[in-house]
């Protein structure tokens, strides 16, 4: 990790020197929960400072960042809740004890700490001003029993707090540098990414609010904060960063319970689609812009499995573009960007599918340079250039185009190469013999090569030659008739006399399929 040499502050300092600084607690921090056995060597290392006056006590390093609080300068801690909370802690053990006996020995400065989630600086001011609760109660009275026993050495113990106990403070311009930087001083730990803070505070609210929310089930619960972000806000941009999330997570998702159960319901709604066969196409087609359109769907209440429209009309045609931009290698550059952003400006503006569709005309009308040609689409289903994951995607959507009256369950669905990776010596035999590595690589990887199958063919029968493997198809295809599309038929015959020569026209009439029976096919491609 890379840290500009001015934008980090690190200094070794007495601890105490902090009392003079506001300190918060980020809301992705777990709540305190130091235990008495970290307690215990703490108390032990203030002891041997009684008995030797030229030991000092090193709390390891703090990491933070600054924050403007309103007028003030906030210090965050990324890193140091557990120790200077318990130091805290430990001060007010002995102002406690001072109080109550009427000592002559003036009260010792707090640190001020406050907590971003406001149900835990409840708790934590009460501790300070009533008396200390759960989970600070504990620790305070280990420190208080300490201090009662070592009355006699009170004023050293003060002492140590205010010049011996020592930290090494890194201070960042932002959270992710924070984060960079305890990944760096941590030998086998691990940073705070983007996730583990969305987790974090979520889990923390879910139980606060006592409000259940199935996270366990979510398969990315960034992008779905983040498509959260899009359909309650009117930014597009994807650079969203980790201080960013937090100040969404802190402003629009747990600030009530009432923002919290709104968030919930998304979740809710983004978890049920996450089961839904187009969720999995557009895994497979790794088109991050086209994946939150979806998600706003889901926000808006539209069950994608159910709204033909919306599926015919939008996705399934933006699925196609989506894999056409990558056989042209076009990374989702601005115009892309935008194009897909404005999509879901449209969708909360409830614009209806059909118009979003004649959008998506205008748009290509207007940016041919994405147009790509019936030749050089048809090349690429043939190419191993373009990944398995792109041509099982357009098998699984003419499969979705072709069940109409039922969701096909994606589950059960595996793809097959008729000629195989590895293939066995029969295989040869029969006159499969290749040039070259490469010829045998981009007939393995050819559309034509593939089909889709209810369940996993029979391992042992996987490398072994095709009239051996046709026993099994006939065995499984039968069984799941969603899948007896006209993709996704195989002449096994014609395959077996004319070998890589079938593969290929396979691949041509797959080609021509798409561009026939897909909708806006013929927008996209040019013939």
């Amino acid at each position: 990790m890379l840290i500009i040499s001015n934008s980090l502050k690190e200094d070794y300092i007495n601890i105490y020197s902090l009392t003079k600084y506001k300190i918060g607690i980020p809301i992705f921090q777990r709540f305190f929960d130091w235990k008495e056995k970290q307690v215990d060597a703490l108390i032990e290392d203030i002891s041997e400072s009684i008995e030797d006056s030229e030991k000092q006590i090193y709390l390891l390093d703090f990491i933070a960042y600054n924050v403007n609080d309103e007028l003030d300068e906030k210090l965050m801690l990324a890193d140091g809740q557990q120790r200077i909370v318990s130091l805290n802690l430990l001060i007010l053990a002995i102002n406690t004890f001072i109080r109550e006996n009427n000592l002559m020995i003036g009260q010792v400065d707090y640190f001020n700490i406050s907590y971003d989630i406001d149900q835990y600086n409840k708790i934590y001011s009460s501790t300070f001003v009533n008396f200390p609760k759960a989970p600070f109660k504990k620790i305070f009275l280990k420190f208080y029993n300490f201090i009662k026993e070592n009355v006699a050495n009170l004023e050293k113990i003060i002492s140590i707090i205010k010049e011996k106990i020592y930290i090494y403070l890194k201070i960042t311009n932002s959270i992710d540098e924070a984060f960079d930087v305890f990944q760096q001083i941590n030998t086998g730990g691990k940073p705070l990414s983007k996730d583990d803070v969305i987790l974090s505070t979520i889990k923390q609210f879910s139980a606060l609010y006592d409000i259940d929310i199935n996270y366990k089930n979510s398969k990315n619960l960034k992008d779905e904060v983040l498509a959260y972000h899009k359909f309650l806000k009117d930014s597009k941009s994807d650079n969203f960063d980790t201080l960013s999330i937090m100040s969404f997570l802190n402003n629009d998702i747990v600030k009530t319970k009432e923002k919290f159960l709104l968030f919930k319901n998304s979740i809710d709604n983004s978890i049920k689609l996450q089961t839904s066969p187009i969720y999995f196409v557009i895994q497979y087609l790794n088109r991050k812009q086209l994946l939150d359109i979806l998600y706003v769907l889901s926000m808006k209440g539209i069950d994608i499995d159910k709204s033909e429209d919306f599926k015919n009309d939008v996705i399934l045609p933006l699925g196609l573009f989506s894999a056409i931009l990558t056989m042209k290698k076009v990374n989702p550059g601005g115009i892309i960007r935008t194009f897909f952003n404005d999509i879901i400006t449209e969708i909360k503006n409830n614009q209806s599918s059909s118009e979003i569709s004649k959008m998506i005309m205008s748009f290509i009308a207007d940016h041919r340079e994405f147009i790509i040609s019936f030749g050089d689409f048809k090349n690429s289903l043939g190419t191993s250039d373009l990944n398995t994951n792109i041509k099982k995607a357009l098998l699984i959507m003419d499969v979705i185009i072709s069940n109409v009256s039922s969701v096909v369950d994606i589950d059960k669905i595996n793809l097959e190469h008729i000629y195989p990776k590895k293939p066995d010596l029969e295989w040869y035999k029969q006159g499969w013999n290749f040039t070259s590595e490469e010829k045998k690589k981009e007939v393995y990887e050819n559309i034509g090569n593939y089909m889709l199958l209810n369940e996993t063919v029979n391992k042992s029968i996987q490398n072994k030659y095709l009239v051996s493997k046709i026993i099994e198809y006939k065995r499984i295809i039968p069984k799941d008739l969603s899948l007896n599309t006209e993709i996704n038929k195989v002449d096994f015959d014609a395959m077996l006399l004319d070998r890589d020569g079938y593969i290929k026209k396979r691949q041509e009439k797959i080609a021509e399929i798409i561009y026939n029976r897909f909708y806006l096919a013929k927008v996209f491609i040019n013939k």
